[in-house]
């Protein structure tokens, strides 16, 4: 028990010496980052970050052990609003880490959205999650598992539940199935370029394609509905041709075909 207290308050004196340290150099930084902004050059780490990692030197490793310790103990303990700023934290010290959102993207979208009873609950955190990995795509761009992983949060967390579409919607005025397959397509085009075959990739934007289209016909909207059908009919042909073992793929195709039949397309 004190040896757990006595790790608390380390954690919180380490927290305080990084804020207290970032405020003489704030100034600098603006001043740099108006530089940038005019030369139109992005920083790949975000200001708040770039100071901390100045502040704590050779100490900042030291820091993010803490912070993963203390947040997989919230975790265990349930005290999810406290675990939620602790990934802030973790994020600001490890920004050029995608695997530091993914997985913190997952504990918040699927694994304690899944604690609570009511979809208003579930959708907060669900959200929460999807806002995280897009925002650690931001010093991430080049990654292709965390774009596809955003992809799949759009595609399997909202899903076809009515209230999170409805949600997204009204939020971000975003729909679930499109947003699958920008993300999906974005994976698509990181995995090639560093020299993958993008299957998983490729699947799920032709996924994220029929369904979204099957969505835009349902508004009855059939000219645009077509559209998206033969983009995710010439991506799921072309994966068929690459990959004729892929049965799934096989079966897509014939779903997209069945239902632009049926939509007399």
């Amino acid at each position: 028990m004190a040896g757990s207290l006595r790790t608390k308050i380390v954690a919180v004196a380490i927290v305080l010496l990084c804020l207290t340290l970032i405020v003489p150099v704030q100034g600098r930084i603006s001043v740099i980052r108006d530089g940038m902004a005019e030369r139109h050059e992005m920083p790949r780490q975000l200001p708040l970050a770039a100071a901390t990692s100045a502040a704590l030197g050779g100490f900042r490793g030291i820091a993010v052990d803490i912070l993963w310790i203390q947040a997989d103990s919230l975790l265990n303990n349930k005290q999810y609003y406290q675990l939620a700023a602790y990934y802030e934290l973790i994020a600001v010290m490890q920004p050029n880490f995608p695997a530091v959102f993914q997985f913190n993207a997952w504990n918040l979208a699927f694994n304690i959205s899944a604690e609570w009873g009511r979809a208003e609950e579930k959708w907060d955190w669900i959200r929460q999650g999807i806002d995280f990995a897009e925002k650690g795509f931001e010093t991430n761009q080049d990654s292709a598992a965390l774009a596809l992983d955003i992809a799949f949060l759009y595609f399997h967390k909202v899903n076809t539940d009515p209230y999170f579409i409805r949600r997204l919607r009204e939020e971000r005025g975003l729909n679930h199935f499109e947003e699958a397959a920008k993300w999906a397509r974005r994976a698509t085009e990181l995995a090639i370029a560093a020299g993958g075959s993008a299957l998983n990739e490729r699947r799920l934007a032709a996924n994220s394609l029929f369904r979204h289209g099957m969505y835009v016909a349902s508004l009855g909207n059939l000219a645009e509905a077509k559209r998206v059908f033969d983009e995710a009919e010439s991506a799921a042909l072309s994966m068929v041709s690459e990959f004729p073992e892929d049965l799934a793929m096989y079966k897509l195709l014939l779903d997209i075909r069945a239902e632009k039949a049926r939509l007399g397309m």
